[in-house]
């Protein structure tokens, strides 16, 4: 399968100065990259509601504390399908090890509720930029990669 369109948007200091976005090739959307053996992949999805965690001990709570740290933009027309997704390790303090990188990006509704979109997940790394680990869990998962998929699946 082949790609659509790329285009380039810059999402301000705490992301790349570009990254790369994918558009839908004749209606169907490219499936997201494969996953690294070692990586940790979780899904936060708009219409879970977001839970306060505590210290982080489990692999779960990495993503609970994510979507807690998510405000999603509310758009007029529903839910847009807009998904990204998100590669970035963690030393064992939970800090993120460089800057997140956008690795997969499905389009959908128009290019502000794109923009709005993606600078939402930059706020909510920028709110959860240093995680609560454990000492015990932050030395397990330092260095390891962790993927978030980020979903608008909201209903209006």
């Amino acid at each position: 399968m082949r790609a659509g369109p790329t285009l380039l948007l810059a999402l301000g200091a705490s992301w790349p100065a570009g990254a790369q976005f994918y558009e839908p090739y004749d209606g169907f959307p490219l499936p997201p990259p494969l996953a690294l053996p070692q990586q940790v992949n979780g899904t936060i999805r708009g219409s879970s509601a977001p839970e306060e965690t505590g210290r982080i001990d489990r692999i779960a709570d990495v993503f609970s504390a994510m979507r807690a740290c998510w405000r999603p933009p509310a758009f007029r027309e529903g839910p847009t399908g807009l998904q990204i997704t998100v590669r970035t390790s963690f030393n064992r303090s939970g800090q993120a090890i460089g800057r997140p990188q956008i690795t997969y990006f499905r389009s959908g509704g128009g290019r502000e509720a794109r923009d709005r979109f993606a600078a939402s997940i930059a706020d909510a790394f920028s709110r959860c930029s240093r995680l609560p680990f454990t000492d015990g869990f932050g030395s397990a998962v330092a260095g390891r990669p962790f993927t978030f998929r980020f979903i608008d699946d909201r209903q209006s």
